[in-house]
Order: structure tokens, then sequence, then C-alpha cells
């Protein structure tokens, strides 16, 4: 969901927000870079979402705008499917993608010609 609205002079004011969903994913730990006896495991990641949003001051200058735009970004990914880890082909455990979160947050800096 986006918005923007112009104000006087040249400037306007926008805000954005947004729902992801995190349908499938596949995680690859690269364990025979460690011992070649090791496997390397996939973990499938089915279920989880993301938050998005934005809020952005504009001035637009002739041809050119000029924006600044505060962001953050937040991830939320349930623990993945089990697989085996195994040494030279016998299971030594199995292993897994926890349950995480991130988040990211920072300014764009736009110019838009």
């Amino acid at each position: 969901m986006r918005f923007i609205t112009d104000l006087k002079n040249g400037w306007s004011f926008g805000a954005m927000a947004e729902y992801d969903i995190f349908w499938w994913g596949k995680q690859i730990s690269h364990l025979s870079d460690v011992d070649p006896g090791y496997n390397d495991p996939k973990n499938r990641q089915t279920r989880g979402y993301g938050l998005r949003g934005s809020v952005e001051l504009q001035k637009k200058v002739k041809k050119v705008d000029f924006a600044i735009e505060p962001f953050i970004r937040y991830w939320n990914i349930k623990e993945s499917k089990h697989t085996d880890w195994t040494w030279y082909g016998v299971k030594i455990g199995e292993v897994y993608e926890p349950k995480n979160h991130s988040t990211e947050y920072g300014i764009n800096l736009l110019v838009r010609f």
C-alpha cells in the first residue's frame, strides 16, 4: 500500500507499507568444505512473513526530484524441516535452520530524473 500527497512549492510526502508472505526457501549448509566426509544438508523452509515500511519527503526542482526516505524491513521465518547430517554416508545427526527474525533499517537518499 502506498500513498503520496502533494504539498506546496514542489514538495510532496508519501508513505509505504507492505506485507510479504514467505512461501518457500532452501538453506544449503556446505559442511563438506569443513570435512569432505560430511554431506551438504539442504533444509526446506516453508513458513514466514515480512513487513516493510517507509516514509518519503520529496522536492521537485525543474526536471530533477530529490527525496529522503527512512525505511524499516522485518522478516520472521519459522524453523526449517529437519534433514540428516551424515559422515561418509553414516547418519550422525539431524540439522535444521532455527526460527529466526531480522530487522533492517536505514535511509535512502534519492535523485530522480
